[in-house]
């Protein structure tokens, strides 16, 4: 009885999966004198936009949806090594209240050339973003199976244009779409330490 229960809620668990709208969007930057605005578009049109101040003291990243409504912020934090190298970053991320939602954690220990831990609220390992051998993209992989694709972020060059970034979520009850949405800004605003722009 325990065994075939197990196996149903494994199919259902699976079906869930197969059927689960995949999220799509391409984040293209524009920088303007004070701030930098990261537009995010789908198939079906504009889905949000992160806004970052270029005079604030530590980096960060405000999330509106397609209605601008304030959503979330990521605040990268000063005292760690990642003020000197992004690899290293660590972002702190909040939702519209100020309660805390996730953290991207980069790995400064790491034969990757670049690896980023994200966690929830309470610090639980959701996913493992690793820079792909070409350092143009990253593959977000589930923390206990790395054959498991999560969400996937693909640099787009573009010669003498700015260039923009795909971005899938696969599973978005594995990783809340937020911490992704500022994550791939992130990604976007330092892709010249990732790889050269060209």
């Amino acid at each position: 009885m325990l065994r075939n229960l197990g196996v149903a809620l494994l199919l259902l668990g699976f079906c869930e999966r197969m059927w689960a709208e995949v999220l799509r969007y391409t984040i293209a930057k524009q920088e303007y004198l004070f701030s930098k605005a990261f537009n995010m578009h789908s198939e079906k049109g504009p889905i949000g936009l992160l806004t970052e101040t270029k005079l604030s003291l530590r980096t960060h990243y405000d999330l509106y949806n397609a209605k601008g409504i304030y959503e979330a912020r990521g605040i990268c934090r000063i005292l760690s090594l990642g003020s000197l190298y992004a690899w290293a970053k660590e972002l702190d991320i909040y939702d519209a209240v100020g309660n805390k939602i996730g953290m991207v954690d980069g790995q400064a220990f790491s034969t990757a050339k670049a690896k980023y831990s994200l966690y929830d609220a309470m610090d639980y390992l959701l996913g493992i973003a690793y820079l792909d051998k070409d350092s143009s993209g990253f593959s977000i992989m589930h923390p206990l199976d790395d054959k498991v694709v999560l969400a996937f972020l693909k640099r787009n060059f573009v010669e003498n244009a700015l260039d923009d970034w795909e971005v899938a979520l696969y599973d978005d009850k594995a990783i809340d779409p937020r911490i992704l949405k500022i994550f791939s800004a992130f990604t976007l605003d330092f892709q010249g330490d990732f790889k050269e722009d060209t």
